[in-house]
């Protein structure tokens, strides 16, 4: 009777962990692997495009003008006659271009990819973590700089009714974002503003922005 009672209670204990196994697996096959996708893909094409732009501003210097690269001739009456390039130090921009390119992204690919608690959590119950870390409040503005239409999705949650939302642009169509518009953006009355258009120089003054704010400590 014993010997039954254990084996018993060991095949309950053996469907339990199987039912267990077989739940998990469902959840990340229909919530975390797709949110791992969409993250995995946002960061490589942010990774690129930084990489990319890095290695151009460090090509193409203060020194570097327009100038350098064509020559236009003119007759008299100011009429474009030709055009020339400069094929030679076309070609060392480009060859430098691409091999900074993969310079960088060598070592930031080195650094891995970031995965958010949320994407194993649950986005509500990071949400809601956030919000009690700093005393029930939620962001007075938020900006979405991954460029992951998951990431897009989910920033609603973490901002407080009638806060704000800046969307920054990849230039990169990183496929469609699915929201609640009444829940997420009507009833909580959330301002959403995108950029689109930068230039390499605005990364400095961001950077020198974000080094004066942590200076005043904020």
């Amino acid at each position: 009777m014993a010997k039954n009672r254990k084996f018993k209670r060991f095949k309950i204990l053996a469907v339990f962990v199987c039912l267990f196994a077989i739940a998990t697996l469902i959840y990340f096959q229909r919530n975390v692997t797709r949110v791992l996708i969409s993250i995995s893909e946002a960061t490589i094409r942010s990774i690129t495009t930084v990489a990319v732009n890095d290695a151009i501003y460090y090509t193409l210097n203060d020194v570097m003008r327009y100038e350098d690269l064509i020559q236009i001739e003119r007759d008299e009456a100011g009429n474009v006659t030709s055009i020339t390039t400069d094929s030679l130090k076309i070609n060392r921009i480009a060859r430098d271009t691409a091999y900074l390119s993969q310079e960088n992204l060598n070592k930031m690919s080195a650094e891995g990819i970031m995965v958010p608690i949320g994407a194993l959590t649950g986005i509500e119950a990071l949400a809601g973590a956030v919000q009690s870390a700093f005393g029930g409040y939620q962001a007075d503005f938020a900006f979405q700089c991954t460029g992951s239409p998951a990431a897009h999705a989910n920033i609603y949650k973490f901002i407080r009714n009638g806060g704000g939302l800046c969307e920054l642009g990849f230039f990169i169509n990183g496929g469609d974002a699915t929201i609640n518009h009444h829940f997420d953006i009507c009833s909580k009355e959330i301002t959403t503003v995108g950029s689109w258009v930068y230039t390499l120089r605005d990364y400095a003054t961001t950077f020198d922005f974000l080094k004066r704010a942590k200076g005043i400590g904020l």
